[in-house]
């Protein structure tokens, strides 16, 4: 690993604010831009819907990379060596807020989710199945990966990781669908903690494997699926790649302190947030207020109203050890 290439934990903990903001504001624009969200759509704004696909092409990504290349650090320096303790861990932090914020949407949203739903990956929730099903291959293709003594071979196995999307994207149970797509994410983590981001991108081989890898799924990709689908994966590549080259930057620590607190309650703001929305967007006065409303200033006032809402929920869940643990918080002792 190149210390002095690295990505710092300061532009980290600011990629996971930027990025979790930008989930919050991408389900507040999707009820006027989703006419498939299925708890009720508003006035179709063209304008809304291109921000839309562009943030939900985006923030989980960048969500993604950041859980890899902080799994891939960790474990260079000697952690997650207890493979139950490890597991032990992730089902804490990922499958009880899981199962416990599923089973508040079941309740709430019974009309439009039945059981069987837990099992695709409810609602918003879908990507904490993924993660953990991330988390669950994660020591296994460390194994792998160490048994590649050649950097340059490492980096081609990383890149080829995309072509194991089509082969499992109709395979939505336990989002293994999504597992393998947002992989290659998961990936580059890896190869840049291995390398460091400067030898990694300024190799010729890294950018002709990408070439390779993306003329091989044009050759023998459905057109629909290479079309809906393996472009814009590559799409939330390129940005993951052009956010990981941001240099390190120092942050005022007034400024750091509100960060790191947005950061410690991501997880809460991540539950609670897709709750809000769809109770409120639901309600009959509330519905037709957004539908009268300018859906520049709907989408707004929403997305003000829920990020500070769910903000603070989240700082008075992690107040108490019981509701921690069903946030998937750690218990302090």
């Amino acid at each position: 690993m190149k210390g002095s290439n690295q990505i710092s934990s300061d532009n980290l903990t600011f990629y996971r604010v930027v990025a979790m903001t930008m989930v919050v504001l991408y389900h507040c624009t999707c009820y006027y831009s989703h006419p498939t969200w299925p708890f009720g759509e508003g006035p179709y704004n063209p304008v809304l819907k291109i921000i839309t696909t562009l943030m939900g092409g985006i923030h989980m990504p960048v969500f993604v990379f950041i859980s890899g290349y902080l799994y891939w650090m960790l474990k260079r320096k000697g952690h997650y060596d207890d493979l139950l303790l490890f597991y032990k861990n992730k089902i804490l932090r990922i499958l009880v807020p899981y199962f416990v914020m599923g089973g508040v949407m079941l309740i709430m949203f019974n009309k439009i989710y039945n059981i069987s739903s837990l099992l695709y990956g409810i609602c918003h929730l879908w990507f904490l199945l993924m993660l953990f099903g991330l988390f669950i291959l994660a020591p296994i293709v460390w194994y792998l990966m160490e048994r590649i003594k050649n950097d340059r071979i490492a980096t081609v196995v990383v890149n080829l990781s995309f072509l194991l999307y089509p082969m499992f994207c109709d395979v939505n149970l336990f989002q293994i669908t999504k597992i393998f797509y947002f992989l290659p994410f998961f990936l580059i983590g890896y190869i840049i903690q291995r390398r460091g981001k400067k030898e990694v991108y300024s190799d010729s081989v890294f950018w002709l494997s990408i070439v390779f890898v993306m003329i091989i799924l044009f050759m023998f990709c459905q057109r629909t699926l290479f079309i809906d689908k393996v472009i814009r994966e590559f799409a939330s590549y390129f940005v993951i790649i052009i956010v990981s080259v941001i240099p390190n930057i120092n942050i005022p620590n007034k400024i750091k302190r509100i960060m790191n607190n947005f950061s410690d309650n991501s997880m809460g703001i991540y539950l609670v947030h897709h709750v809000i929305i769809s109770y409120v967007v639901m309600l009959p006065s509330a519905k037709q207020y957004f539908d009268n409303t300018n859906s520049y200033v709907g989408a707004l006032l929403l997305f003000v109203s829920v990020f500070a809402s769910s903000w603070f929920l989240s700082i008075v869940f992690n107040k108490y050890n019981t509701t921690r643990f069903l946030i998937g918080s750690k218990i302090k002792k």
